[in-house]
Order: C-alpha cells, then sequence, then structure tokens
C-alpha cells in the first residue's frame, strides 16, 4: 500500500475591503510518502495569496480562490528539489 500524508500551517493576513477579502500567506508543510517498509518525508516552505468576496444581503456565502505554492531544495536528503503549486476555488457558507 502507498500511503501519502500532508499537514499545512499558514500564517495569514490580509486585509477587508467591505465584501472583498484579499490575503496573502507564509509557512510550512509536512509531506510524506510511505510503502511498505519505506519512509520518506520533508518539510516544506509554503506562501501564496488568495481572495474571498463576500455575497448575499448578510455576507453568508463566500466564494474565493487561492493560489499556493511548496518549495523544498533537498527533497528527503535526495539531492533533489521538489516543487508544488496549486489553485483552489473555495466555497463558505455561514450558518
Amino acid at each position: 500500500d502507498l500511503k501519502f500524508s500532508s499537514t499545512r500551517l499558514k500564517l495569514i493576513g490580509g486585509a477587508s475591503l467591505g465584501r472583498f477579502l484579499p490575503y496573502g500567506f507564509v509557512g510550512q508543510s509536512r509531506f510524506g510518502a510511505d510503502y511498505g517498509t519505506v519512509t520518506i518525508s520533508d518539510t516544506f516552505t509554503i506562501y501564496g495569496a488568495g481572495a474571498r468576496v463576500a455575497l448575499g444581503a448578510a455576507g453568508r456565502h463566500t466564494i474565493g480562490v487561492e493560489y499556493l505554492v511548496e518549495t523544498v531544495d533537498d527533497y528527503a536528503g535526495n539531492g533533489a528539489p521538489a516543487d508544488n503549486s496549486e489553485l483552489s476555488l473555495r466555497y463558505d457558507f455561514r450558518f
């Protein structure tokens, strides 16, 4: 069985411009892969930006987009760099 795991910790800062909420972030992520008795893992530096827009009269619906980049120069000590980038679409509903 091949198993992957990932954990992210972000420090987020932004501004509230009415219903528009732009933000940026930095942090770290931990990515690992297990295959039988072989385990590799490393910590990545992450950074990115995003924005959300509140919709509806009470602003209970929020849609947004986030772009995230993960990089490490020497993944798991094997001398090879590793990079990942993601574009996420979000929808939030406040009860």
